[in-house]
């Protein structure tokens, strides 16, 4: 238990030192973006459309995804996969630590994405004439406070959910060396065409009423069934380690 618990606060610190300088190679990128819309508004050249509102800020998310995905393949599939093995810990840690370290980078991301979609609309309100209800929808959600806390729910449990649907790919593929990739492919594309049609069902970002009631309803539904696949990517991947642990 305890050399499990030092081998999650480990992978934290690894993706601290790759997370921070992402973070603010990306911070620096968007915010210089940001600068130079605002000065080619006020020279009135032509604006890009509302997506960057939405679309640049939430790069920030992709490094909660790709960080601590990538730090659990190199323990897992990777050249470190021998050494974690050899190591007194439970078979599952490096997916709890790809877990909760996904977790706290994608509520750090959500406070850049926050930072820099105020920053965005500070530095072109004078040229785009976004009203303050606008603003408030692109920071928050149209359904308020409320509907923003089950936002950043749900935004941080869908980061989970890839990166376990992923792991779970690509684990079960690698139990076969010769067709690992064709066996990843076929995998990835059969969950990733169940997945898209639950989704297709629930994920919709348009609604008339803007009430917390409203929130409550609407993003219900995508927490729970974000909460199963969950469920399900994480025990299926956490099998196949215990199995593979076992086999060694």
């Amino acid at each position: 238990m305890i050399n499990s618990l030092k081998l999650i606060v480990y992978e934290l610190k690894r993706s601290i030192r790759t997370a921070i300088p992402l973070i603010t190679i990306l911070l620096t990128a968007e915010m210089l973006f940001f600068f130079a819309v605002s000065v080619a508004g006020s020279k009135g050249l032509l604006l890009p459309g509302g997506m960057m509102y939405t679309f640049l800020p939430g790069l920030f998310y992709m490094i909660a995804l790709v960080v601590p995905l990538t730090l659990f393949f190199k323990t897992t599939i990777g050249n470190e996969t021998l050494l974690i093995r050899s190591l007194p810990v439970y078979p599952d840690t490096p997916l709890s630590a790809m877990m909760i370290s996904s977790i706290i980078w994608s509520i750090v991301a959500e406070l850049f994405r926050t930072t820099i979609c105020a920053f965005a609309l500070m530095m072109t309100e004078s040229v785009t004439g976004i009203s303050r209800s606008e603003m408030f929808v692109l920071l928050f959600s149209v359904y308020g406070m409320s509907g923003y806390v089950m936002t950043v729910t749900r935004n941080v449990l869908a980061i989970v959910c890839l990166q376990l649907f992923i792991s779970m790919i690509m684990l079960l593929a690698a139990m076969s060396h010769r067709y690992r990739k064709l066996l990843a492919m076929i995998y990835g594309m059969t969950g990733g065409g169940i997945i898209f049609f639950a989704f297709a069902v629930l994920w919709s970002e348009t609604a008339e009423d803007t009430s917390s009631d409203a929130a409550f309803f609407h993003y219900l539904p995508q927490i729970i069934c974000l909460l199963c696949f969950i469920t399900l990517f994480g025990i299926v991947s956490a099998f196949i380690m215990k199995h593979r642990h076992e086999s060694c």
